[in-house]
């Protein structure tokens, strides 16, 4: 059976940030509009980002083809290193252990895992409004942890 690389051994540390936006189990669900996705949610996404690679964010997930501008969302990457992966699931991740943001294509299926909150594995799902879960229902709806739009979210990192 073919396995892919080794895991990278490094834990990347939670700080506070990170820890007033997730719930208590390690994890937030971000909503966006199919709608309203432009240039001026890609900018405010993208000084999002900057905010929270200042507070130890390094790793950026891209699962299918994100509706945001990237060019813009990882403006801060050109001075301040962070590993980007485009992967087709979660489950194919080797990046280092540490908080993660995964943005979710418009259409993309996501598996039960990537829900599931996990021990010392802190993660941002950016994902459409109306996300299906394998179970054909609203992910929003089912989620468990704690769940803002996208506006909501830059509004919280801005603060």
């Amino acid at each position: 059976m073919p396995t892919g690389e080794p895991r990278g051994p490094w834990e990347l540390p939670l700080r506070p940030l990170f820890g007033r936006l997730l719930g208590s189990d390690g994890r937030l669900l971000v909503t966006y509009r199919r709608d309203k996705i432009g240039l001026v949610e890609s900018r405010r996404l993208g000084d999002s980002m900057t905010r929270l690679q200042r507070a130890g964010l390094a790793k950026l997930i891209l699962l299918g083809e994100p509706p945001f501008s990237m060019k813009r969302v990882l403006q801060a990457a050109e001075t301040t290193p962070i590993f980007v992966s485009r992967l087709p699931s979660l489950a194919h991740s080797r990046l280092p252990r540490g908080p993660e943001l995964v943005i979710v294509g418009l259409d993309q299926e996501l598996g039960k895992g990537s829900m599931d909150p996990s021990a010392g594995r802190a993660r941002v799902l950016i994902v459409p409004e109306d996300q299906a879960t394998p179970e054909d229902r609203r992910m929003r709806d089912v989620f468990g942890g704690r769940v803002l739009t996208l506006e909501e979210f830059n509004e919280r990192v801005a603060l």
